[in-house]
C-alpha cells in the first residue's frame, strides 16, 4: 500500500488519457439515450461530456497538490502530473466537433440567402453545376456509405425526385468518399438522381458537416431555405420539398426536363449522348455564325466583360444573376460568368488594362486564387476566382463575378469578402 502510495499521482497520470476518453463516451451515451430532443440539446450533451473529461485530470492535480503539501513531488508525481495535462488536449475534439454542428446547425438553418454555386463531378465523371438548375428546387443530401440512416433514407428520396421530377425537382447526393466507392454501394442500393464527389469546385457550407445525413434546401430562386435535421423523418423533407414546389410552380417542358440524371456508365445508354453531340455539332456552324450577339459590358454595372466569358459552344455570354442579398448592411447585387480557356494571369492583366483607376485586393482561399478589383467609391466589384491548384500556381481561371453595393461596401468589407472572412466594420 506505501508503495502504491508513493506512485498513485504517476499511475492516475498515467492512466488519465483513457479515463477521460471513457467518460466522455459513458456520459455521451447515456444522454442521448435518455434525450427527448436530440436535435436541440446536443450542445448541452456535448459540453457536459466535455466536462467529464476533465475529472481525470482534476483527480491527478488533487493528488499531487495533497503529496505536496507532505513532501516535495517526486519526479514521477511530476512525470504523472504531466500527463494529466496531456490528457487535456483530447478535449480539442469535441470542441472542434461542436464548433463544426454550431457551423452546420447555422448554416442548415439559413433562409432566403444565395446559395453557394457548386461545380463538381458525379462518380461517373459527368459535370453537374448547381446553376444549370436554376428555376428548380434542389434538395442537397449529404450522405456516407457508413452511414445507416442514409443508406435507409436513399430509397425514400430517389421515390421522391421521381415523383416531383417534372415539376422541376431534382436532388444531389454529396459525399466525400472515394467514387469507387460510392459506385460500389449503388450497385447494391441504385439512385436515379446524380451523387456527387467533393472537389474544390464544392464550397465550404456544404463540406463543413459532422452529422450524417444532412441536408441543404434552395428554392427556385437560388436561396437557401431552412431544411429539416437528421432526426426528422423523412415526411419532413417531403413537406418542406412540396412548400416550396407550391410556393412558385413552374412546370417544365418535358423536352427541358434533364433524362438520364442516374448516371449511365454502360456502353449501351451512350446513344441519347451520340445524337446530342450531332445536334450541336449540326447546330454549331449556324450558333457561331452570329446567332447570339456577345456582351462586351456586364449589364448590371455597366464595366467591361472578359471575351473568354464566351462559351466554348459560342452560345454567347449571358450573365447568371445571382438572388440579391445583404453584406454589412449593404445590398448586394451579383453578376456570374463562367470563363473558358483562360489562364489567370492572363485574366487579370486584362482587368488591370481595363479597370484603371480600380483598387486591387489579392488572396489565396480554399484552394483557389481569388483577386477583386474595387472603384475607389467601393460601390462595384469585379472577382476573378482560379481554379483548384497550389498558391501563387498560375491555374485557369474559374469564374468571375462582377457585383454592385448599394450604398458603398466598406473596403475592409470588400477584402474580407475577397479572403472568404467577411468582417464588418
Amino acid at each position: 500500500m506505501t508503495k502504491f502510495s508513493n506512485y498513485r499521482v504517476l499511475i492516475s497520470g498515467i492512466t488519465s488519457p483513457l479515463a477521460a476518453f471513457l467518460l466522455y463516451v459513458l456520459v455521451y451515451t447515456t444522454l442521448t439515450a435518455i434525450s427527448a430532443d436530440r436535435e436541440k440539446d446536443w450542445l448541452f450533451r456535448l459540453s457536459l461530456s466535455t466536462l467529464a473529461m476533465t475529472l481525470p485530470f482534476l483527480v491527478t492535480l488533487a493528488l499531487a497538490i495533497k503529496d505536496r503539501r507532505q513532501h516535495a513531488l517526486s519526479l514521477s508525481a511530476k512525470a504523472g502530473v504531466a500527463l494529466a495535462i496531456l490528457s487535456l488536449g483530447l478535449i480539442w475534439k469535441p470542441v472542434h466537433d461542436g464548433i463544426l454542428r454550431s457551423k452546420q446547425s447555422r448554416n442548415q438553418a439559413l433562409r432566403d440567402v444565395a446559395a453557394p454555386p457548386f461545380d463538381t463531378l458525379d462518380v461517373c465523371g459527368k459535370r453537374q453545376r448547381l446553376e444549370d438548375h436554376n428555376g428548380e428546387v434542389v434538395l442537397v443530401s449529404l450522405w456516407a456509405t457508413w452511414c445507416g440512416p442514409c443508406r435507409a433514407e436513399m430509397p425514400r428520396l430517389d421515390k421522391l425526385y421521381r415523383d416531383r421530377k417534372d415539376q422541376g425537382f431534382v436532388v444531389f447526393g454529396l459525399s466525400d468518399e472515394d467514387a469507387s466507392v460510392q459506385r460500389q454501394y449503388l450497385e447494391q442500393v441504385p439512385v436515379t438522381y446524380p451523387i456527387l464527389t467533393v472537389s474544390a469546385g464544392v464550397p465550404r457550407l456544404y463540406r463543413e458537416i459532422v452529422r450524417y445525413p444532412a441536408f441543404f434546401l434552395i428554392d427556385r430562386q437560388g436561396r437557401l431555405q431552412p431544411a429539416p435535421g437528421p432526426d426528422q423523418p423523412v415526411e419532413k423533407i417531403e413537406a418542406a420539398v412540396d412548400a416550396l414546389l407550391n410556393k412558385s410552380s413552374s412546370p417544365r417542358r418535358q423536352d427541358e426536363i434533364k433524362a438520364g440524371s442516374r448516371c449511365q456508365c454502360r456502353a449501351e445508354n451512350m446513344r441519347p449522348s451520340i445524337l446530342l453531340a450531332l445536334a450541336l455539332s449540326l447546330c454549331h456552324p449556324m450558333i457561331a455564325g452570329g446567332a447570339r450577339k456577345l456582351l462586351a459590358v456586364d449589364p448590371l454595372t455597366n464595366l467591361p466583360l472578359y471575351p473568354a466569358t464566351d462559351s466554348r459552344l459560342h452560345l454567347g455570354n449571358d450573365p447568371t444573376r445571382l438572388p440579391e442579398s445583404k453584406v454589412c448592411g449593404s445590398t448586394m447585387q451579383a453578376d456570374f460568368y463562367t470563363v473558358y480557356d483562360s489562364k489567370v494571369n492572363a485574366t487579370l492583366a486584362w482587368y488591370n488594362t481595363h479597370l484603371p483607376g480600380f483598387k486591387k485586393t489579392h488572396a489565396y482561399a480554399a484552394n483557389r486564387s481569388q483577386d477583386t478589383f474595387y472603384n475607389p467609391d467601393e460601390t462595384l466589384a469585379v472577382s476573378v476566382t482560379g481554379s483548384s491548384g497550389k498558391a501563387d500556381e498560375n491555374t485557369d481561371t474559374y469564374s468571375v463575378v462582377y457585383s454592385r453595393f448599394q450604398p458603398a461596401l466598406p473596403e475592409k468589407a470588400i477584402i474580407g469578402l475577397n479572403q472568404q472572412k467577411l468582417v464588418c466594420p
